[in-house]
């Protein structure tokens, strides 16, 4: 790892959390989105003096304990990861989805089987996640970008097909598992304008529990699940991010469709977003996340609080932690690629980080070496267990990746 004060290393671009997915991409151009309503001026933004500093601050990490996992099995490019109830799931498609396959592990980093081939439809893959009974569920979406159907599909844990549902309007599918067994689903659907829904799947008996439908307007950007509260984003003036839109609209969704949290970020933090900074739901579900290789930024409905860190977080993924007596907490994974080392000293990294500036030991998984590794053109991904007692860090691109963290200690 390397000690900084300022960014200098690019990430990946397709690290945008609100750019189109690739599953989606294959859908086509989306229809014309509505001219968004005029909303509030951009947070103000406060930065932290100074940088994060390892610290004895109440319940901070002190030393992380980490197991390689053997991904070699999987397919690439195209990789969805999931924190379960004990575990993980990664699945894995090829751009043309002619494989998607899965695996899944527990909270230690042991398989829970060996590797599994899902049947592919003649569909794009818009998310997978495995289910407690050990099968899996995926939504599939196919059709033209004006009028896609969503088609959800449960297997068991061989790969063959157990129950799917009548297929209807919808694209953008996210997944996030629950305790019980039930898996929370939020998609989006155009015609004649931008609309949301959400609900529940349960895997037995197999079924969707349609949830609130709501109009939107424009197409949000769904990001991921936290126990019930979902994020997304929307790019101003378009209203359906681009990669080169500014002026970003973080929301997170309780699952009544009630928007918790609802801001414009400020144009920096918008510009990164555009970068590869990627976000994710805070502690408190009024809250949110935003992590880049420079620092972390806590959100919340009245500012933007920059805690820039002392250490270069390439990649960097957010999740969040528990508040420690008011102090706001993220765990980061990211990659520990030093540029010009020659790949000799290469690892996925965790710190976890306090809105106060202080933050914990940094956890290290080394990996082997490997000429195919390309940091650059390689995103970090970041999964907690339904507990958050163990964390997921996993790097995708030419190569896939991942490791198993979890603390061995903390202040008290």
């Amino acid at each position: 790892m390397r000690f900084v004060a300022c960014v200098v290393f690019p990430v990946a671009a397709w690290a945008l959390a609100c750019d189109l997915a690739p599953s989606d991409a294959s859908l086509g151009e989306p229809g014309p989105p509505a001219s968004p309503e005029a909303g509030p001026p951009p947070l103000p933004t406060v930065f932290l003096p100074g940088t994060t500093q390892q610290s004895g601050e109440a319940g901070l990490c002190t030393s992380w304990s980490s197991t390689v996992l053997d991904l070699s099995p999987l397919a690439r490019p195209i990789t969805f990861v999931h924190g379960l109830e004990g575990g993980f799931s990664i699945v894995t498609a090829t751009e043309d989805t002619s494989r998607v396959a899965a695996l899944a592990f527990d909270s230690r980093g042991t398989p829970r089987a060996a590797e599994t081939d899902l049947p592919v439809e003649a569909a794009a893959v818009s998310d997978v996640i495995a289910t407690s009974e050990g099968g899996w569920l995926a939504a599939w979406s196919s059709g033209p970008g004006s009028d896609p159907q969503l088609l959800f599909v449960h297997y068991d844990a061989a790969g063959t097909p157990t129950g799917q549902t009548a297929a209807q309007p919808g694209a953008g599918t996210v997944l996030g598992a629950e305790p019980g067994g039930t898996t929370d689903v939020a998609w989006s659907s155009f015609g004649p304008s931008w609309s949301a829904q959400m609900g529940s799947i349960s895997a037995f008996p197999f079924g969707l529990s349609p949830g609130p439908s709501f109009a939107t307007g424009v197409e949000e950007s769904w990001v991921g699940w936290r126990r019930g509260t979902l994020l997304s984003l929307e790019c101003a003036v378009t209203g359906y991010c681009d990669n080169v839109i500014s002026g970003d609209i973080l929301r997170t969704w309780d699952t009544s469709g009630q928007p918790v949290l609802d801001v414009l970020l400020p144009d920096e933090l918008s510009a990164a977003m555009a970068s590869g900074a990627r976000a994710s739901p805070g502690d408190d579900p009024s809250t949110a996340l935003v992590a880049q290789a420079s620092g972390v930024s806590f959100v919340s409905g009245s500012q933007v609080l920059v805690v820039p860190s002392d250490v270069l977080l390439n990649g960097a993924t957010p999740w969040p932690s528990a508040a420690v007596g008011g102090a706001q907490r993220a765990v980061v994974g990211f990659d520990g690629h030093v540029l010009g080392d020659g790949g000799g000293n290469d690892a996925l990294e965790i710190v976890e980080v306090s809105s106060t500036g202080a933050r914990s030991a940094i956890g290290e998984a080394l990996l082997a070496a490997n000429p195919l590794r390309a940091f650059r053109a390689s995103t970090v991904f970041l999964a907690a267990t339904l507990a958050e007692d163990a964390y997921l860090v996993v790097l995708a691109g030419p190569t896939i990746e991942g490791a198993v963290f979890t603390c061995a200690g903390r202040t008290s």
